[in-house]
């Protein structure tokens, strides 16, 4: 889709995957995934494209798993140069090199921070509550939030991994393309 109000070009990718609801183990594993990919500048697909290749200006992924049916994985990455074909590949490689670097220690890592954003979560009620409000209306038990953290530690490495795999290649996805439209 080329629009005039869009600058710079986007791709992103949307992927129909397991929710709570639906397979809460994959749930976890996911929500490990998109923490590991990109918590923060140092994230390995940030790095890769960001910083080491300078292939993009910015890559984002987000998870959705509090859903009554199917959750969602979006991917989403905006090119240094032009969005065609050989961007893409830049990005898959990226993708492949973080799922090839996590390991036992890269899995530690990323739940530790996990674990101390709940201990923030639950010292705002606000935000405590918003969230149990949320899970209920979907239809995760709310027993769930209690064994969060018990449950992220449960996520070994090969769930992730797994999970990886299917997001990037047997969940059913759509793949969009924002371009920059003309300057008026």
């Amino acid at each position: 889709i080329k629009m005039d109000e869009v600058k710079l070009p986007r791709l992103v990718k949307l992927m129909s995957v397991p929710s709570f609801v639906q397979d809460k183990n994959k749930a976890y594993a996911l929500d490990v995934l998109v923490k590991y990919l990109i918590q923060d500048e140092n994230s390995p697909l940030y790095q890769k494209l960001v910083i080491q290749d300078k292939k993009a200006l910015n890559v984002g992924a987000y998870y959705d798993g509090i859903s009554r049916s199917f959750g969602s994985f979006s991917f989403s990455a905006v090119p240094r140069g032009k969005l065609d074909e050989q961007f893409e590949k830049y990005v898959e490689d990226a993708w492949n090199y973080a799922i090839k670097k996590f390991n036992e220690s890269e899995l530690e890592k990323t739940k530790k921070k996990m674990l101390s954003d709940i201990v923030y979560m639950k010292d705002n009620p606000s935000v405590l509550a918003q969230t149990t409000g949320w899970m209920a209306s979907t239809g995760v038990k709310i027993d769930e939030l209690q064994k969060y953290e018990e449950n992220i530690k449960n996520v070994k490495v090969n769930d992730v991994k797994n999970m990886a795999d299917f997001v990037w290649n047997k969940a059913p996805k759509v793949t969009g393309i924002l371009l920059a439209g003309e300057d008026k």
